[in-house]
Order: C-alpha cells, then structure tokens, then sequence
C-alpha cells in the first residue's frame, strides 16, 4: 500500500476543494492514477532543476503512485536524487515504470501521448511562467526561482484538476499559458535579470508552516542575494505538516519548525530562529521595532494582533478557497493595513461552536466551552460521545485521552483523523485546508513580493496579487491585480487615532 502515513489530512484537504468527503473513493482514484514527472537535459539549468525539484516536493505529497523518466536517458544520478527525494516524502511511494496517467514535462522535448494520457509541458524562463498541453514551452537558466516556482505549482494544480475530474464541478484544464510576472506590478522592462547582488536588508518571517515553506524553498535557490531573515515559530514538525509543508520529509518529524527551516537558507540569506509565537518575539527580544515583516501565519486572530504592533511594513500571504496570494502593507496611516482585509461582516461562530460542530456534537457546546473554560483534557467521557456520533471506534479515539482540547482539535480534527477515521461519509468539515500546491504558491509570491519590493522596481499602486489555482489561466482575470481599499467602516486600528498618532512618532 503506497498511500502516505498522513493521507487523513489529505482528505482532508482534497474534501475541501471537491465539496464532498469520501476517504475510499479519493484513495481509489489516487491508487488508479500513475503521475510521471519528465525531464530532458534542461534538467542542468537552474530553472529546470528547480520546477523539477519542487514538482517532486509537490507531487510526492498526494500520489502514491509516481514514474520519474530520463527522457535522454543521460542523468541517471539526478533521477536516482528525485526518487529518493521522493521516497525521503512517502516512505511507502511506489515508483513504476509502468505507463502513466498524467505526465508532467520539463524541459523542450515532446513525448508521445496516447488517450486517455494527459501531458503537461511546464516550463519557465526568467520572469516568465508557461504552461501547455501540447508542446514543450522550454527552460531558462536565470537564479530567480519564482517563475520556475509557480510553474511547478500551476502544474500541480493541473494534474490535480486532470486526477479528479470526474468529482469537479466547474474547474477546466489550462491548454496554455504564459504569464509574465513583471506584470503583476506594471513593471514595462521585461529584460530585468542583471540586477546585481540584491541586499534584502533584515526582514521577520513570522510563521513556518505550509506557506513559511514556500518562501523558503523560493529564497533558498536565490544566488546573488544577502539579507538577515529572523524567522519565529513555536511549533515541531508533525505527521499531518507533511501534507503540505513542500521542505518538510518524514526524517523531519518532531523538529523545530525554525531549525528545520535553517537547512534550506544557505545562500546570502542569514536565518535567525526564534521558538516562540509573535508576542513571545516582542516579550523576551524587546524589539518592538521591525521594519520589514512576512507574514504567513493561519489566522485572521493572529494577524490583526501582529498589525496592532504597529511594524513599519508589512507582506500578507494567504489562502483561501481556490486562492493564494499576497498583500502589501506599506503604510499604516495612509493605506490598507493588515487588518482592513479582516474586519468581519457577519457574525462568527465561536471556538467552542466551531469544535463542536467538526466534532459532529454541536447540541453539545456548552460541554465543550466547560473543558475549554477550566482547561480540563480530554478524557473517556467525551470521546465516548465523539465515538457515538461519528461512528467511530472508541479504540481509534483512545489515543487522545488525557491531551488538551487544543491539542485533539488539532490533531483530530483539523490533521483530518476524525474524516479519515469515517471512510465513506459524505459529511464536510468546515476548516480551510489548502493543497500543497496552493500553500507553495502563496508562499512563493510571498517571496517574489519581498524581492521585488526591495528591488525598488515596483511603480504600480495595486498592492494585492492573487491566483485562483484551479481555475483557468485567463490575462486580467486570473492572475488578479487589485486594490485592497482601507476599511471605511472605522471599524479598524488604522481608523484610530491613537494608534496612528503612535505609527507616526515611532518611525518619524
């Protein structure tokens, strides 16, 4: 059996964007499909190693079944890397020779299809991305990796829409695309790519998860780049990370998110680990004075708190359904902040009504504020009415007793156990859980934001790009550039004037 230890999350995830959860028939589907990932001697460019490597970190998460070919048969050490890099992701990965159901081509040289084969030729050169279902697109050989980046992840996105079309309603395969990424921020030079050493300056990431990979891989392949990355999290490595989290492999498990993100910045970029969350940051560094922040973070909680610091700048990555994309936040007293983009307008559920409607208990709610409220840990009692209501095994729950509330939350619910654990229900669980290939994306123009705006080279006044992954590449229409307007409800901080009279004084 070749399904990945952590495929509980990925129904998870894959119930999302389908609107429909069935655990036996995503894995018969998986288990049906071969995915082959082609390369030619572009591989030897920089652009082409780095669209086939992330394609690896991607595809490996899902597939449990994957071909990797030589198309030259002439680099039989970096097939043999990408197998065991994929091996490294899913320990029990089947790699077969067999013919595939989806392949996915890097690199200039066509290869015959058959039906009903679905071929996918990606590629990119410098700023640009392309796509096409017909012939190969090429490869480029520039240090920039968000064009190659994006590549990978818009190719994903297409073998999954391929993988499943049969359950997907609406979502069309690209035949063809090409994006200039200059584009994005109105930038007339397309021959930008002697810039120089590129000194980023000191920067914060705050949040090492699914996105925090993404900026990383993307930062990791820059070549004339320096800069100092602090970079704050609290949290390990766990099973369910390996979903999503595109650096992440099984020999990672119960590492630090900040030390692992260490192994990757070995380039001009110094990265500066700190355990902890934003507001332990501020406590024991007393540095209540950051210029730059990268924020990719879960939680709209989490970033009005960090907005309310009051940072000189901030980058915003985020995803949600069918998106991904970033946001910049240059100017507190003027422009949109952080938190204009999350000013509720409607009444939210609240965290103990949350738990227990995932939990399938919700005439149980007051129970579970009781355990929230005096912090009591999950005991037999609880997941005895868990068990009941979702017809689930009390032995499969077992394991939780004893654990904070938090913790099972975490664990059984949002990591996918309890959904996995159902097998064919057709119940949904209403939490935001994006693919791989959404998360690498925002995390990747997260990235490119970072160095395009230290670059200085941006002239356009729209500060919010996005893609809708899985829908159709269409020019103006997706990708989207627009303004995220201020909130004129005065609902915000940046409508109070204390706090811009303090954003002000502090940085004059």
């Amino acid at each position: 059996m070749a399904i990945a230890d952590y495929f509980s999350k990925d129904v998870l995830a894959i119930s999302q964007v389908l609107k429909q959860t069935n655990t036996i028939e995503f894995e018969s589907i998986l288990n049906k499909n071969i995915i082959e990932i082609a390369f030619d001697k572009s591989i030897y460019q920089k652009e082409g190693f780095a669209l086939a490597e992330l394609l690896i970190l991607l595809i490996a998460r899902l597939y449990p079944v994957i071909k990797i070919t030589d198309l030259i048969n002439n680099n039989s050490d970096i097939k043999i890397a990408l197998i065991e890099k994929a091996k490294s992701i899913n320990s029990k990965i089947e790699i077969t020779s067999n013919t595939s159901t989806v392949s996915i081509v890097v690199g200039g040289t066509p290869i015959e299809c058959k039906e009903p084969q679905m071929v996918f030729y990606v590629g990119s050169k410098d700023w640009i991305v392309k796509m096409s279902t017909n012939l190969p697109v090429g490869i480029g050989d520039s240090s920039f990796s968000f064009s190659s980046g994006i590549s990978a992840c818009l190719g994903a996105a297409n073998c999954f829409k391929y993988v499943f079309k049969d359950l997907l309603n609406g979502f069309e395969i690209d035949s063809y695309f090409e994006i200039n990424l200059l584009d994005l921020y109105n930038i007339e030079n397309e021959n930008i790519t002697e810039l120089g050493i590129v000194d980023l300056g000191k920067f914060t990431l705050i949040g090492m998860g699914a996105i925090g990979n993404g900026f990383i891989w993307a930062l990791s392949k820059l070549e004339d780049v320096k800069g100092e990355c602090t970079i704050i999290d609290h949290e390990k490595i766990e099973l369910s990370n390996l979903q999503r989290y595109c650096l992440t492999e099984e020999k990672h498990l119960n590492l630090l998110k900040v030390e692992h993100s260490k192994l990757f910045l070995q380039n001009g970029i110094k990265p500066i680990p700190f355990e902890g969350n934003w507001n332990t940051y501020l406590k024991d560094s007393g540095n209540w004075k950051n210029e730059f922040l990268c924020v990719a973070v879960d939680s709209s909680k989490d970033r009005v708190a960090i907005q309310s610091s009051l940072p000189k700048k901030i980058l915003n990555a985020y995803t949600e359904n069918n998106l991904a994309g970033v946001c910049r936040h240059l100017n507190f007293s003027d422009d949109a902040c952080l938190s204009c983009g999350y000013i509720p307008n409607e009444k939210k559920k609240s965290y103990s009504q949350e738990i227990s409607d995932n939990l399938y208990i919700s005439d149980k709610e007051r129970i579970i504020r009781d355990y929230l409220y005096h912090n009591k840990p999950v005991d037999i009692k609880l997941l005895e009415l868990v068990s009941l209501a979702n017809k689930i095994e009390l032995r499969e729950l077992i394991i939780y007793d004893g654990v904070s509330m938090a913790e099972f939350y975490s664990k059984a619910v949002c990591g996918g156990q309890i959904s996995y654990l159902k097998k064919d229900s057709t119940e949904l669980i209403d939490l935001e859980a994006p693919l791989s290939f959404q998360s690498s994306l925002a995390g990747i123009l997260l990235a490119f934001e970072l160095f395009i705006s230290k670059t200085e080279l941006v002239k356009d006044g729209k500060n919010n790009n996005h893609f809708y992954p899985l829908s159709k590449i269409k020019k103006n229409i997706n990708p989207y550039r627009h303004t995220l307007e201020k909130d004129q409800t005065k609902r915000c901080i940046c409508s109070d004037i204390d706090f811009i009279e303090f954003y002000k004084q502090k940085w004059k």
